[in-house]
């Protein structure tokens, strides 16, 4: 499998293009957002230690016997079936923390998620991605800080666990293609899995980095559904692990406020080019339509909704057990 050619960055550098428009890392931001929906963000020493530290929590947690994690079922399940053309079983299980969630299983876990998203607050994301649309559309420098807040919104980390799968099993996968629904995610990997299908180079691609510890920012459908297109998706999947050891995942979804609702921004240019986007449906992803006599207005805790219900509908139709 290929490496993604996508841009990479240090979130010092980040830092510089969530406080200039003109800075060359807000420039290098848009262009591996534009081009692939993607960028690779590198952490520091105490960065990678903090990411660490849950990822030992959740693989001991994910370690204990199966009926236990069933007694957890609050936090622990298996994923929604999200790709309309695959009927192929999922190994991921899940253990989903909604932001100031107190009952955790147990205080380490507790610890290492505030230690977790704390370090993901004080990422200036939304900062460079307004910067990035301010060039484009008719918004303010803080658009995003004020539209996508982390104390409002329905904001969500999943801890993803990918049981080991014999290589002989067929029909398995560890879960399939799909677009995420909020604004933006962000993911640490335990090792190697993540791909992502690549438009610029028509292909699926890793997004692991072997030389030094990062973050994999992803946008998702509400990115795309307000700037109708000109900022795609990332269509991505995990394939079945079959060599030890199993891989664990911190995914943490940003959306908008949830009464947001997901339309396209005024452009700063002419009324055409922020609605120039027809239909879109690419590879079985679920898109909606932004004909502006056709689109059905939606927010993005609607959109959420939707297509979560969806999704579950489809596992269950296909027959696939709540546990595997």
């Amino acid at each position: 499998l290929k490496m993604s050619r996508s841009e990479i960055l240090t979130l010092q550098e980040l830092a510089i293009a969530a406080a200039s428009t003109e800075s060359e890392y807000s420039k290098k931001l848009e262009r591996s957002l534009k081009k692939d929906a993607h960028v690779i963000l590198i952490l520091s020493t105490e960065e990678e230690r903090i990411c660490n530290d849950l990822q030992r929590c959740m693989k001991a947690y994910f370690a204990q016997a199966k009926h236990t994690l069933e007694k957890n079922a609050s936090y622990s399940n298996t994923e929604p079936h999200y790709d309309s053309t695959s009927r192929t079983h999922q190994s991921a299980t899940s253990f989903t923390v909604i932001r100031d969630e107190a009952d955790f299983p147990n205080q380490d876990i507790r610890s290492a998620v505030a230690a977790y998203t704390q370090l993901l607050d004080n990422i200036p994301i939304r900062a460079a991605l307004s910067r990035i649309l301010t060039r484009y559309y008719q918004i303010e420098p803080d658009f995003l800080e004020r539209n996508a807040r982390i104390k409002t919104s329905n904001r969500v980390l999943r801890c993803m666990h990918y049981d080991l799968v014999e290589s002989s099993r067929k029909n398995v996968t560890g879960i399939t293609s799909h677009t995420d629904y909020e604004l933006y995610t962000l993911i640490h990997e335990s090792r190697p899995g993540l791909e992502i299908y690549s438009t610029a180079q028509v292909e699926w691609c890793s997004t692991w980095h072997n030389t030094e510890p990062h973050l994999v920012l992803m946008l998702g459908d509400a990115f795309r559904q307000i700037t109708n297109g000109d900022f795609p998706a990332a269509e991505h999947r995990v394939p079945a692990m079959t060599i030890p050891p199993a891989r664990t995942s911190l995914v943490f979804f940003q959306p908008l406020d949830d009464d947001f609702p997901l339309e396209p921004l005024q452009s700063r240019h002419s009324a055409e080019h922020a609605l120039k986007r027809g239909t879109r449906k690419r590879r079985g992803a679920y898109y909606y339509n932004n004909h502006p006599h056709k689109t059905t207005k939606m927010t993005q805790l609607e959109h959420i909704m939707q297509r979560d219900a969806i999704a579950k509908r489809r596992r269950t139709d296909l027959g696939l057990p709540r546990w595997s």
